[in-house]
């Protein structure tokens, strides 16, 4: 994937808010590390892949990409 895809974002998810007074990138992040609040018990991790993906690592190095966050919780419970 290029640097581009990065800067345009994902597509808009049913739990998307509609208003918002953050930038787009600022409310990804905080959905990140409410994410990463409730996968921790499981070792699990989510960070960014430029504003385009999720990278889901596990506490064995075992790692996965998802597109969505339905895609997200399936790589999840794979790990």
């Amino acid at each position: 994937m290029c640097g581009l895809c990065g800067l345009i974002g994902e597509d808009v998810h049913w739990s998307d808010p509609i208003d918002t007074s953050l930038p787009g990138r600022r409310e990804r992040l905080r959905r990140i590390a409410s994410i990463n609040q409730v996968i921790a018990p499981f070792r699990l991790k989510v960070s960014d892949v430029q504003g385009a993906s999720y990278l889901v690592q596990g506490p064995t190095g075992k790692q996965g990409i998802a597109s969505g966050l339905e895609q997200l919780w399936q790589t999840a419970e794979e790990i």
